[in-house]
């Protein structure tokens, strides 16, 4: 009895999951039929018993889930007969897909199908569905996409015409700015209120229009009564202000044929014409000017007028627009004191500062810019080594003002730096003094032989520069600024010229000498040891320059060349040069030698050349010093030798030469309490080679 009743549930059982997975297949049909514009497979599907409302989920990639209805579907795709057909056979209107609560008619507007809109509105479809899924009523939104027919049935079905977003934009203000001009059209013969204010920031739709650039648009809502002098909120800008800042001339014209306040300003002051004339929209400026727009006008920013800013940019058309309608050439801006011209000589506009003198612009007025009193148009030329410009203001009567002006040794210095020849030249024609510095004493002839600049340097000789002039912050001259770069050409120069081969950097502030391990003490030979420039090295000796004086840190030439990328404490410098040719401090520490260096001078250190050329292993300078007599067993202020330095650094054919010589193995440092012998410290650096040539010489621990 038990088995024929589980038979008869079985059966039962299994009749239920085949009627079910047939209604699953026929909705599936359904589904695909919607989805394909097939409208006689959805009669099909319908007629062997699909759910007309059956929601089917498909899966996709990265599972991914989509549950769709068939008339969600054809909603979406703008199948218009097949969507008549589902609801005229009762679809359910505002069923929503899956996952995202999507309706037919949120779907239908969001593809602009406006014949299944109109449909489905007509069959009840709940219009508050689409801001519940955008955030904008549905009428805004059909208006900002520009889609006229939705925008129709919406209206004609009731919706609010003023309804406003979150923002309080209103259809005609989206559709406005996104230049729909059928929309706007449309709203507007419904009766849109066309001075509705966002609550945002108080704009209107005129003056999004206007900021746009939209032409047609801004004349149908001028055309049907728009506040033409309104502002918003954020920047009290209006249609004109920002049709001027745009360039929009035809925008403009409108504007003003329609009564627009000309002169009106916006938060920062600017008028029209000043927006216009800083922009570069020259026709606009021509229009604003012709109906009478104050050309003197000044913003609130600086406190500048139109020609000020026109003459700031370079635009000048513009100026001479503005000139011939009677701008003031020299209104200074409230803010500096600067003029037109200061504006256009400081910029580089050759051209601006030609027509301003023509027009009679002073070129002597004085502003004071960022605390600096005297500010005129020449040294704002001059401050950026404008040739041109400077010359034209010379020959309308500029002159120079020294007083408290730090520009025209700047711009010297910066032409000779530059080796700009002929702007050197007009500047020393026209009085600057050739030894005039900078607040650190840095002079043109300095700059320029740092820089390697021959003609140059012969001009400023020429002019009397002095050639041993010393910065104020260290003491340098110009024999030490060519010394440190390399030029060569221009120690020879110099020192035919008279400089100081001997002279000595004094103690003091930061050092722009390039590369220097020195401080106060320091000559030319020593900086030319140290970077091994060999021509200069051989210049500067020929020249009598004293081979042993010592700097402050106890270096002279010999134990700077021995160094070259060390400072005297051990921390590491590294020179380029070295890596460029090391052979190089080879040849200086002949030269230096074969000139009488001190072999065993020491330093404060107590370290010796041949110290600090095993330190920096330096192989060659190594052999060298050890030929010429120095002591391999120089001790430092720590006790430490050059062994125990070849050691430290890993250099194993110093190592090897400095035991040939004699090394005594097994002398003792003590670092940080712990003694150490030349063996002890290649095992703590794990220099394994260096270990087995010390331990085969019979080096100890």
């Amino acid at each position: 009895m038990k088995r024929i009743l589980f038979s008869i549930f079985f059966i039962l059982l299994m009749s239920v999951i085949f009627a079910e997975a047939g209604i699953s297949d026929k909705n599936d049909k359904l589904i695909q039929a919607a989805e394909t514009g097939n409208l006689q497979g959805v009669q099909s599907a319908l007629a062997e018993g699909a759910d007309i409302n059956a929601m089917v989920v498909k899966k996709y990639e990265f599972g991914m889930e989509k549950g769709t209805t068939a008339l969600i579907s054809a909603s979406e795709k703008g199948y218009t007969e097949i969507v008549k057909f589902l609801l005229n056979k009762g679809a359910d209107v505002n069923i929503k897909d899956v996952p995202n609560g999507f309706t037919a008619l949120v779907v239908s507007l969001q593809n602009n199908h406006a014949d299944v809109v109109k449909l489905l509105l007509d069959k009840g479809a709940d219009a508050n569905q689409i801001e519940a899924v955008t955030g904008y009523p549905a009428l805004i939104w059909a208006a900002n996409k520009g889609y006229e027919k939705i925008v129709k049935s919406l209206l004609d079905r009731g919706s609010g015409i003023n309804t406003k977003d979150s923002n309080g934009f209103t259809a005609l203000m989206v559709a406005s700015e996104g230049g729909h001009k059928e929309v706007v059209k449309l709203l507007l013969d419904k009766g849109a209120d066309v001075n509705i204010k966002s609550t945002i920031d108080g704009s209107t739709a005129l003056i999004w229009a206007s900021q746009k650039g939209h032409n047609e648009i801004v004349k149908l809502l001028v055309n049907k009564h728009a506040d033409l002098n309104v502002k918003d909120k954020k920047n009290s800008s209006s249609a004109l202000t920002l049709a001027s800042y745009i360039g929009n001339a035809e925008i403009v014209k409108f504007l003003l044929d329609n009564g627009t306040d000309i002169n009106t300003k916006d938060g920062t002051g600017f008028t029209s014409l000043i927006w216009a004339a800083d922009k570069g929209h020259t026709d606009v400026v021509k229009i604003l000017l012709d109906r009478g727009a104050n050309v003197d006008t000044r913003e609130t920013t600086k406190g500048a007028t139109a020609l000020w800013w026109a003459s700031d940019n370079g635009y000048l058309e513009i100026v001479k627009l503005l000139l011939q309608k009677g701008a003031s050439v020299d209104a200074r801006d409230t803010t500096y004191g600067a003029t037109p011209l200061m504006c256009a000589s400081q910029k580089g506009h050759a051209e601006v500062v030609k027509f301003l003198l023509d027009r009679g612009a002073d070129p002597n007025i004085e502003a004071t810019i960022n605390g600096t009193k005297g500010i005129t148009a020449l040294l704002s030329a001059l401050g950026n080594e404008r040739e041109d410009i400077v010359k034209l203001l010379l020959d309308k009567g500029a002159t120079f003002n020294l007083k408290d002006i730090n520009n025209i040794p700047y711009a010297l210095i910066t032409a000779s730096k530059d080796g700009s020849l002929n702007f050197v030249k007009l500047l020393l024609d026209k009085g600057v003094d050739v030894n005039l510095t900078d607040k650190e004493g840095y002079s043109a002839l300095m700059a320029a032989s740092e820089n390697g600049q021959i003609k140059t340097i012969n001009l400023l000789l020429d002019k009397g520069a002095n050639v041993n002039l010393k910065n104020t912050y260290d003491g340098s001259t110009a024999l030490f600024m060519a010394a440190s770069s390399g030029q060569t050409e221009v120690v020879k120069l110099l020192l035919d010229k008279g400089a100081d081969v001997n002279a000595k950097r004094a103690s003091g502030g930061p050092r722009r000498v390039i590369a220097s391990i020195y401080r106060d003490g320091a000559t030319p030979l020593m900086l030319a040891s140290y970077n091994g420039y060999v021509e200069i090295v051989k210049l500067l000796l020929d020249k009598g320059a004293d081979v042993n004086v010592k700097s402050s840190d106890g270096y002279n030439a010999l134990i700077g060349a021995s160094a070259c990328g060390r400072t005297k404490s051990g921390d590491m410098r590294l020179n380029k040069n070295l890596f460029a040719s090391p052979n190089r401090y080879t040849e200086v520490v002949k030269l230096l030698l074969d000139k009488g260096a001190d072999i065993n001078e020491r330093d404060s250190d107590n370290a010796t050349a041949l110290f600090r050329a095993s330190q920096n292993g330096l192989t060659e300078v190594v052999k060298l010093l050890l030929e010429k007599g120095a002591d391999v067993n120089v001790r430092n202020i720590n006790d430490a030798t050059p062994l125990m330095m070849a050691s430290t650094g890993g250099h194993k054919d110093i190592v090897k030469i400095l035991l040939e010589k004699g090394a005594n193995m097994n002398v003792k440092t003590n670092i940080d309490g712990v003694e150490y012998t030349a063996l002890k410290i290649a095992k703590k650096k794990g220099w394994r080679e260096i270990i087995t040539i010390l331990e085969q010489a019979g080096a100890k621990e």
